[in-house]
């Protein structure tokens, strides 16, 4: 914005995002409600991508958890179960 009213880059703008997570990705979000990879790569920190013209984006971070793995080890087994039932009996107790 510029006095109020939207601007757009003339040529290409380099965009950067701060995050976390290197495995996150970048999406414009289009008019018809439609997402565009836009194709960013982790850098140091941020997410970077360049673009002609400037957006509504999201930035989107894949959900690394498993339902029912209670150890965090990535499988759901018994020892999730084990780990619940303890929990569950000790809670009771």
């Amino acid at each position: 914005m510029k006095d109020g009213e939207p601007v757009q880059p003339d040529g290409t703008a380099t965009v950067k995002i701060p995050c976390e997570n290197k495995n996150a990705k970048i999406y414009r979000i289009e008019d018809n409600g439609t997402a565009t990879d836009m194709n960013a790569v982790y850098d140091n920190g941020y997410m970077v991508f360049s673009t002609e013209h400037f957006s509504l984006y999201a930035l989107v971070v894949p959900n690394d958890n498993v339902f029912g793995d209670v150890n965090g080890d990535g499988v759901v087994n018994a020892k999730d179960r084990m780990l619940i039932t303890d929990e569950f009996f000790v809670v009771q107790r």
